[in-house]
């Protein structure tokens, strides 16, 4: 079996290095950066199984495996899966509410918004703005992910009277930085919490710690 969400976090790497040069790099990294997790999260389920790469893994493992199957059964979401993952390897649950949860789900619904872009309004200016008459615009708040990159401070919001999709806002490097290092965050979470005994925490961190995380931080 390929493990190609290494290859998918390479790719958002590469774009990241040309955001200097062509900023719509930014939409790349971000775009890859998330389904290298979502590609994760696949591996992760057949790895886990009695046929993947490990036997005679602990019995946590198998009940991974279980869980992840029944998940993929009834279609839940990546967010539903990852806090599975993370819930059944630490025996803890992950709170939506914590830091870690909350810059994934941003990752995530800024991919989806990406992915499955819809038509906007201008946001930034005057409602009923007027110029020789005509109305240019009307003022529409941007998508919740986007006050949470600004709270982040990875961009900055137009001020005044300022026509501008949120699109053209969020290319620029650190957006793309964070983007990489969330993917990285997401991954790591779930390896740490992996049975320290197992060489299936073992060959996950060697087959994703140098390959994934390192490199989303190099």
């Amino acid at each position: 079996m390929f493990l190609e969400s290494c290859h998918l976090l390479h790719i958002a790497r590469q774009a990241l290095d040309r955001i200097p040069q062509d900023s719509d790099q930014t939409l790349v990294t971000v775009v890859f950066a998330a389904i290298s997790i979502e590609a994760f999260f696949n591996e992760l389920q057949h790895l886990s199984s009695p046929d993947g790469l490990l036997p005679e893994e602990p019995e946590v493992v198998a009940r991974l495996h279980g869980k992840l199957n029944e998940a993929d059964e009834l279609r839940q979401s990546l967010s539903d899966r990852y806090l599975l993952s993370y819930a059944v390897l630490a025996n803890n649950d992950l709170e939506k509410g914590a830091d870690l949860y909350q810059q994934f789900d941003c990752l995530m619904k800024f991919r989806n918004a990406l992915v499955h872009h819809r038509s906007q309004k201008f946001f930034g200016i005057t409602p009923e703005q007027s110029q020789e008459g005509v109305r240019v615009g009307s003022l529409e708040s941007p998508p919740k992910f986007i006050r949470q990159l600004e709270t982040l401070r990875l961009i900055t919001m137009p001020q005044g009277n300022v026509m501008q999709s949120w699109i053209s806002i969020v290319q620029t490097q650190p957006v793309g930085r964070w983007a990489l290092e969330t993917a990285a965050s997401t991954i790591e979470s779930v390896l740490s919490v992996a049975p320290a005994d197992s060489r299936f925490a073992e060959y996950r961190l060697n087959a994703y710690g140098e390959a994934y995380v390192a490199k989303a931080r190099s």
